[in-house]
């Protein structure tokens, strides 16, 4: 599964503007009410509205460059979660990094060893890859997933790892995190609330484009 265009939905678009533009230096332009980053192969798009809930989505950044992250982060002053005390989560398929954006959406780099992307340069915010993961909660996380496999396509890494809390719809390459609502996302103690976004993605059966509406 690949993201290839992502919208969310945010109350102060000058301030994500100001993070992701200026902060962070995505390529990217806002104009017209409309915030567009390139992040890699996807297009991230945040639309103004005055009540917007929180968001969890991961970008991915090339292998072994997490540490460089680490000191991108720090130098631009944007502080970095910590869970059990440590900056980095290892989950076994990645190790990730955490902070939050203007929205209070939950923004985090991963770099998953599997995945062969490289850079031969010092890391920057334009080597991103794409947006790797964007979570999902909803009231049923099995029967969501299983109808996102039936309806798109999508392969799942271990299917026999769903549980009624969290399931991961998707592979390496992007995943729907689909998540039980009220369930912690890590590292924070906010819990995972329903929300509104546009997605389009591929799969093996090809191009789709869907929207989800308060699961």
């Amino acid at each position: 599964m690949r993201i290839k265009e992502l919208t969310l939905v945010a109350a102060d678009l000058s301030a994500q503007a100001a993070f992701y533009l200026n902060d962070l230096s995505f390529e990217g332009s806002f104009e017209n009410n409309l915030l567009e980053i390139q992040a890699g192969t996807t297009t991230l798009r945040f639309v103004e509205r005055a009540e917007s809930p929180y968001y969890h989505f991961a970008f991915l950044i090339p292998k072994g460059k997490l540490d460089e992250a680490i000191t991108f982060c720090e130098g631009r002053s944007i502080p970095l979660m910590q869970y059990e005390g440590k900056q980095v989560i290892d989950f076994g398929t990645g190790t990730s990094i955490y902070f939050f954006d203007p929205a209070g959406n939950i923004v985090e780099f991963i770099d998953r060893p599997s995945l062969h992307f490289l850079s031969d340069h010092t890391f920057s915010a334009t080597d991103t890859v794409c947006i790797n993961e964007i979570g999902l909660p909803v009231k049923d996380p099995l029967q969501k997933v299983e109808e996102l496999l039936d309806t798109f396509g999508i392969i799942p890494m271990d299917r026999s790892r769903f549980d009624n809390d969290f399931c991961w719809g998707g592979n390496f390459e992007g995943t729907f995190l689909v998540v039980k609502q009220g369930r912690k996302w890590l590292p924070t103690e906010l819990p995972a609330i329903s929300n509104d976004f546009d997605i389009e993605f591929e799969t093996s059966t090809g191009m789709h484009k869907t929207s989800f509406i308060g699961q």
